[in-house]
């Protein structure tokens, strides 16, 4: 897939200006681009961190993000977009959550 399709993908499915996307469709769209185009470096192997060196998310980020660079630049684009939605609209669903539960309270009782 290239930029071009991959940004299509994106207004196609959330509108030019993202205003259709929510914490859900977001995820839904996240998984469909995972099995797409895959966590690709750019010598076509998948992207595997060893489990001796994920001890923590810090370096786990910090291995992407340095797998990124060395990818070709409209991958990279794709990969990085595909991180910053699951970051944001994960947290955002945490929030919509929290607050959601605080309405939809119900002591149900002994």
């Amino acid at each position: 897939m290239d930029i071009t399709q991959f940004r299509d993908d994106i207004y196609a499915e959330f509108g030019s200006k993202l205003e259709h996307a929510t914490p859900a469709n977001v995820r839904r769209f996240l998984n469909r681009m995972h099995l797409e185009l895959g966590d690709y470096a750019s010598d076509g192997q998948p992207f595997v961190i060893p489990r001796e060196d994920a001890t923590n998310y810090e370096q786990v980020v910090a291995e992407f993000l340095s797998r990124v660079l060395k990818t070709p630049p409209e991958q990279g684009i794709m990969l990085l977009w595909i991180f910053a939605s699951e970051l944001f609209y994960a947290r955002l669903g945490e929030q919509y959550e929290e607050k959601l539960s605080d309405l939809l309270y119900f002591d149900l009782g002994d």
